[in-house]
């Protein structure tokens, strides 16, 4: 049988990687996600691991902007020509953004409001819980005149590190409002940022590097630390004292590939290839376990930030290139295998045939195509497709009963069309 899952023998135990997409805590306050989703299309909480499974993109990172020199490098004799990239394909967005176009209805938003975490009433502070200015009186102060904190439930661990990159969830209130005007609950979309080098509220950079792994406190900042006089119209106003609520998940370690996928390219280009191909391997071990385990939504979530690396990597040599390439070509394989589980063929096909431009002799990746095809009515590519894998590997059974399959799904589409002609001549002869 074609073993479209390379993973003899490398079985890891299951270790839940996570990575992030969202600003929220950031500079701007604002909410970049693109969409209004349920969080549970993005992140669980994982029983195995007991740890929250996240699938999404690293946060955003600061625009990088040409010097003078550079921009003098641009112009041509009919001035200033720029290219801008190929625009995203509907497989890639479905798989950067799986529940786009899904909104929720009153009643969702309504529920996931009153279960969103809210500032706690202290018996302490009476009727005055909701003036900032006498609910500090009841907290810790971090930072003098500026950050106070209060613990909702404590953490493990060490504490968080600036140069660690944190994945956590946050929620925003202006004084006298109930309502969050910031929430990375609501989108369901934790924040994966890295503290020393992305754009992060300067009071909320001291509020997590008080916190550790598991934690969830409440912090009051004050505005020279979170949005300055001016604050950010219509949504914040001036002089606007921010009670946040923060959750740290989890701590990324260096030495991890999500330390590695959080860092900037400079310190990136620092790490040796041996480094960065182990790293990625082991991702693949790991998502192969989530594979075994029928998890193959998480299996793809580490097969492609494995590829993300791998695809961004400049190399030395010829020989790099040659391992980094047999790598992606098991990478595209079994993330082709784990789409088309997934019922998502136009990611499948895509990934199938980058293998195909490394290998085009990859039994592996020529079946996966085909499956992908025959998934999506593309009949006669796909019989195409599954004899040629028929051919590479004859004695595949798993090839022929695909075949066999394929046959029953193309008699009874040519069957169906014969059905579909023969009530068409009967109304016209009726009408006669």
């Amino acid at each position: 049988m074609v073993n479209t899952e390379d993973t003899k023998d490398e079985t890891k135990p299951l270790v839940a990687s996570t990575a992030s997409g969202s600003t929220a805590g950031g500079a701007s306050g604002g909410d970049d996600s693109g969409s209004t989703t349920s969080s549970t299309d993005y992140y669980d909480w994982d029983e195995d691991t007991g740890e929250y499974e996240v699938e999404n993109q690293l946060a955003s990172r600061p625009v990088r902007r040409v010097n003078n020199s550079q921009i003098s490098d641009l112009a041509t004799e009919k001035g200033f020509e720029f290219e801008t990239g190929d625009e995203a394909t509907e497989a890639e967005k479905q798989e950067l953004d799986p529940s786009a176009g899904n909104y929720w209805t009153r009643e969702q938003m309504m529920k996931h409001l009153e279960t969103c975490p809210k500032p706690e009433a202290n018996p302490e502070m009476g009727d005055d819980c909701d003036i900032y200015d006498e609910r500090i009186k009841y907290m810790k102060e971090v930072v003098k005149d500026g950050v106070y904190k209060r613990f909702m439930r404590r953490g493990a661990g060490a504490a968080v590190m600036e140069n660690q990159a944190v994945l956590y969830n946050l929620n925003a209130f202006l004084e006298g409002q109930d309502e969050p005007f910031d929430s990375t609950w609501l989108r369901g979309r934790p924040n994966l940022h890295r503290l020393n080098y992305d754009t992060v509220l300067p009071g909320v950079c001291r509020a997590l590097l008080t916190m550790r792994r598991g934690e969830r406190s409440e912090f009051v900042v004050r505005p020279h630390l979170a949005y300055l006089e001016m604050g950010c119209p219509p949504r914040i106003p001036e002089n606007a004292t921010i009670l946040y609520i923060i959750e740290v998940i989890r701590v990324f370690e260096e030495g991890t590939l999500s330390a590695l996928d959080a860092m900037t390219f400079d310190e990136r280009s620092q790490v040796p290839f041996e480094t960065i191909v182990g790293l990625c391997d082991d991702e693949r071990k790991s998502a192969n376990a989530y594979f075994k385990a029928e998890r193959f939504r998480e299996a793809a979530f580490r097969y492609r930030r494995a590829i993300r690396v791998l695809e961004d990597l400049t190399f030395a040599s010829e020989e790099e290139n040659r391992r980094s390439n047999e790598l992606l070509l098991k990478l595209y394989v079994n993330i082709g295998n784990a789409y088309n589980k997934l019922s998502k063929p136009l990611s499948a096909i895509g990934n199938c045939k980058k293998a195909l431009a490394i290998d085009p002799q990859c039994a592996k990746a020529v079946y996966q195509l085909g499956l992908a095809k025959m998934s999506n009515a593309d009949y006669e590519t796909a019989q195409r497709l599954l004899r040629q894998a028929h051919q590479m590997k004859p004695k595949d059974q798993a090839v022929s009963d695909a075949l066999t399959r394929l046959d029953h799904m193309m008699n009874g589409e040519r069957r169906a069309k014969e059905e579909m002609y023969r009530k068409m001549g009967s109304v016209f002869v009726s009408k006669k």
